[in-house]
């Protein structure tokens, strides 16, 4: 295992700068040595392996969402207003509908399709914040993004929360039973109850300490703690780490440094966390889902671009924010997978259907995703990586 986890950062750090040659970013080559590393290619990196390093999973989910959380402050969202709630909304139920219809017509019943549009709607924040930090990207797009990443998977959870109740009664042939559609806002409640609590032990922690050597040790102590808790009592990992990240930028009196050494230590986890993503996606997955596997990468792409640009328009946000950010809104992975796994469980009938269907689309957006948040941040000119140098970034 730890030789594995040593060769997924090593062949991953150069198949970062290999890509980097190739103007893409280095995200992409990291998922692409795990995915030949993995089951689907020489099988170096094992199912067994790759399940013993997923604690490293939830280590990285935190501290990307700590670093989401961090540029939540209040003044960032005071300037961006309403417009956040309005496109996350639109976007999403855009996604959902889209999705929805088009499975629908390629041969789901309806029970599936429905499945298949709550799913649809959730994003990757791993993904796009990995590019934001490469290219250094600020400026308008980028703190939209941000924002409307972060707002995503909570709505997407109530979403499906919803939907769930609606399919359950559905196939059984009952009532919709109000404790189920209770559940999902309860979990969002409690995650962020969560990420506050935690945010303030944080804040208490963080003030106290003098010197900077004493930063690291506590960063990782806190990503530790909330990805633990969050998971020993079924919460949201990434809503409740980006609610203690928020909390500490808002409150705290130095949380620069905090977020300054986020920085410093995220390379080799980044690179591990999607090296090992890439590991575990599956080929096969692709050969088996025909049409309906198609119809749902199509509509879940035509739903996050038209819904991007329509809830950007209605939000009023800058021309950029317009035209790019579905782009940056495409990468598709743990949430997803985490949904899916939920479904399963509670339509075993369908499980089959839905779980390879959700690792196929998986597999496309892991690759295409990353791409899709370079060319957004590029053509809204928001990148900062000093000319010369955009090769040899890791992570920024």
């Amino acid at each position: 295992m730890l030789a594995a986890a040593g060769l997924l950062i090593v062949l991953g750090l150069f198949g970062g700068k290999l890509v980097g040659k190739i103007h893409m970013p280095s995200i992409t080559g990291w998922i692409l040595v795990g995915l030949v590393l993995g089951p689907s290619v020489f099988n170096v990196v094992t199912g067994d392996i790759a399940q013993m390093l997923q604690p490293i999973e939830g280590l990285a989910l935190a501290i990307i969402a700590l670093a989401i959380g961090g540029e939540l402050t209040v003044s960032s969202l005071r300037k961006l207003g309403s417009s956040i709630i309005t496109i996350t909304i639109v976007q999403m139920l855009m996604t959902f509908l889209c999705v929805f219809g088009a499975t629908y017509l390629f041969g789901a019943s309806l029970p599936l399709a429905l499945v298949f549009g709550a799913m649809s709607a959730a994003t990757a924040p791993g993904a796009t914040v990995a590019v934001l930090h490469e290219l250094r990207a600020k400026g308008p797009l980028t703190h939209t993004l941000l924002a409307v990443v972060a707002l995503d998977d909570a709505f997407t959870i109530l979403l499906f929360g919803i939907v769930m109740s609606f399919v359950e009664a559905m196939v059984a042939g009952g009532s919709v039973a109000v404790t189920s559609l209770v559940a999902p806002l309860l979990e969002i409640a409690f995650s962020v109850l969560l990420g506050v609590i935690m945010g303030f032990i944080g804040i208490f922690v963080l003030d106290r300490l003098r010197r900077s050597e004493e930063i690291l040790p506590f960063v990782i102590g806190l990503a530790l703690l909330v990805a633990g808790l969050a998971t020993k009592f079924n919460l949201s990992l990434l809503l409740a780490a980006m609610v203690t990240g928020s909390v500490i930028a808002n409150f705290s009196t130095k949380p620069r440094i905090m977020f300054e050494t986020l920085q410093q230590i995220e390379a080799p986890i980044y690179i591990l966390f999607f090296s090992l993503a890439g590991a575990k996606l599956h080929l096969s997955a692709l050969r088996q889902v025909g049409l309906l596997g198609a119809s749902y990468i199509v509509g879940r792409t035509i739903g996050k671009l038209g819904g991007s640009y329509l809830g950007a328009v209605l939000a009023k946000a800058p021309e950029t924010v317009r035209k790019y950010l579905g782009f940056a809104m495409l990468p598709q992975a743990g949430v997803a997978i985490g949904l899916a796994i939920v479904a399963v469980e509670r339509l075993p009938e369908l499980g089959g259907v839905i779980m390879t269907t959700t690792l196929a689309a998986v597999v496309v957006y892991e690759i295409i995703g990353p791409l899709g948040a370079k060319y957004a941040l590029t053509q809204a000119n928001e990148t900062n990586v000093p000319r010369g140098t955009r090769k040899e970034s890791v992570s920024g």
